[in-house]
């Protein structure tokens, strides 16, 4: 959550207003981490964002490799003051990236 919006990636980066996505969610259980302020102004971020645009994109997903976690982790490691730490990020990747191990070859293969 920066400067009142909450950014994701699904098929593409998407952004919304922090109080649509706590709509959204209801109660579904959410974790927030404080990451300190952001290390970019809002015009450099919006910049950051539309140069990376084309790295993130329905073509480029892959459930395993390329999600929304990853994404996660690109964002807070370019504009948080205090990203977290890997021991708490890396676990996160972890799982789906293992995951992929434990599937038959054929939706390996898929890697959506």
């Amino acid at each position: 959550r920066i400067y009142g919006r909450e950014y994701f990636y699904s098929d593409r980066i998407e952004s919304r207003p922090v109080e649509v996505m706590a709509q959204m969610l209801g109660k579904l259980p959410q974790i927030s981490f404080d990451l300190g302020p952001p290390t970019l102004a809002p015009a450099d971020l919006d910049a950051w964002l539309d140069a990376v645009d084309d790295d993130w994109t329905a073509d480029t997903y892959n459930v395993f490799d390329r999600n929304c976690n990853h994404f996660a982790k690109l964002m807070m490691n370019h504009v948080a003051e205090r990203p977290l730490d890997p021991d708490l990020i890396d676990p996160v990747l972890k799982v789906t990236e293992d995951m992929l191990s434990e599937l038959p070859d054929w939706r390996r293969d898929l890697g959506l």
